[in-house]
């Protein structure tokens, strides 16, 4: 196993802070939701994404509000 910190420091950043909003977890999304990235998404194909996905190299958006 890798052990990302970014990813712990991340978690950590957004515990218990309700200044910042999760805009986009593309990570999530990919692993929980395909079939909605299919249908939003006409160049999204899960079996490619699936062959070739480096776990962790996804975008995390957030905002501040």
């Amino acid at each position: 196993h890798r052990f990302w910190n970014e990813q712990y420091l991340l978690q950590a950043f957004l515990a218990f802070n309700g200044a910042f909003e999760v805009l986009w977890s593309g990570s999530y999304m990919h692993l929980k939701h395909p079939d909605e990235l299919e249908k939003t998404f006409n160049s999204y194909n899960r079996n490619t994404v699936w062959a070739t996905h480096v776990p962790g190299a996804t975008s995390f958006w957030i905002r501040k509000r």
